[in-house]
């Protein structure tokens, strides 16, 4: 029989069982906060980043594509170099365009 200085069992166990799953949820929920403002912050950190060497190679072959010159070319084995034309892009296009439309089709 129990008596009135007796510990009450269930409320202890109740308690026990609630504060664990409040606290594997606070856990759980920081976790996610967590990850969540790490990935904000990669995709911060990525957004901003300048890649300088890469940069000044688009740059160098941008302008590359837009000089007039001449290349000297490797021949294949046994055969000397052979030295081509090089035309800008956008000319290379017009000339094609109007060789092409000059043409009558068949």
């Amino acid at each position: 029989m129990a008596r009135y200085d007796d510990l009450d069992t269930k409320t202890i166990a109740m308690s026990a069982v609630l504060s664990s799953v409040i606290l594997v949820i606070l856990l759980l929920a920081g976790r996610a906060l967590s990850y969540a403002w790490q990935h904000s912050y990669e995709e911060q950190v990525s957004a901003g980043a300048r890649y300088t060497a890469a940069e000044n190679e688009i740059a160098a072959q941008k302008s590359k594509l837009n000089e007039t010159g001449q290349v000297q070319v490797a021949g294949e084995e046994g055969q000397p170099p052979t030295t081509r034309q090089v035309v800008p892009v956008d000319r290379a296009y017009q000339l094609l365009r109007t060789e092409f439309g000059s043409k009558p089709s068949t």
